[in-house]
């Protein structure tokens, strides 16, 4: 009994090493990646429009940028196009235009408000927005005017779980053909996943991810010359 006893205790020994490796190759792979793959605090603590875009309330403003679909599918930001500072925006309508190459992605406003501030740093190294959008490359500030009343339209904590896995399920039956390049290892999106199809494809998909691209591109307005 005492050698069973001992067997048992050694290989739970074990087995806690083994999980703590794994646990510290995977920080130090997430270290390694800089801001390619969110943590789960920084995505657990925003909150996510069906369009794609995030809201973290700071204060009396809120920080607003794109979520992970959104670059996963537009791949590497060549440019950005984004209303002025002071403009009006509203929730659910366009608040910027990304460029990748020749196409173009229409990205919701996540609530309504006056722009307080749009990020420089972003505008003048779109690459950021790519690299880093829930961090560096957010895309700018908004004074909330509805924000006890639209937050209820946005989704938060275990709902956006829940609804980022069925994106992920949709994006894999779409590319069903070529599933292995759609998701990396951990779920994670694959990058530039739009370069894999092609303009048509492209057109289709994003009318189902981001509506604005075909009902609400027409009413964007932004400063000449804008878009980098």
């Amino acid at each position: 009994m005492v050698i069973v006893l001992v067997i048992l205790t050694l290989i739970v020994c074990l087995g806690i090493d083994v999980l703590r490796s794994r646990r510290v190759r995977a920080e130090a792979d997430l270290r390694s990646a800089g801001q390619s793959h969110p943590s789960a605090t920084a995505v657990f603590e925003r909150l996510f429009h069906p369009g794609h875009a995030w809201a973290l309330i700071e204060g009396s403003s809120v920080r607003v940028g794109m979520d992970e679909v959104a670059r996963s599918f537009i791949g590497s930001v060549d440019g950005i196009e984004i209303a002025p500072k002071g403009s009006q925006v509203r929730q659910g309508e366009p608040l910027a235009r990304l460029r990748h190459g020749s196409r173009i992605l229409t990205l919701a406003s996540p609530l309504s408000g006056v722009l307080l501030e749009t990020n420089t740093g972003a505008a003048d190294r779109p690459s950021l927005l790519s690299a880093s959008p829930f961090e560096k490359g957010w895309i700018a500030r908004i004074a909330p005017e509805n924000l006890a009343l639209e937050t209820h339209n946005l989704l938060r904590g275990v709902l956006a779980d829940r609804w980022r896995d069925s994106v992920r399920a949709q994006l894999v039956a779409w590319f069903a053909p070529r599933m292995g390049l759609v998701l990396q290892d951990g779920g994670e999106l694959a990058e530039n996943l739009g370069d894999l199809l092609s303009d048509p494809e492209w057109n289709e998909l994003a009318a189902n991810l981001f509506p604005l691209e075909t009902s609400e591109q027409s009413k964007f307005q932004t400063h000449e010359g804008q878009i980098q």
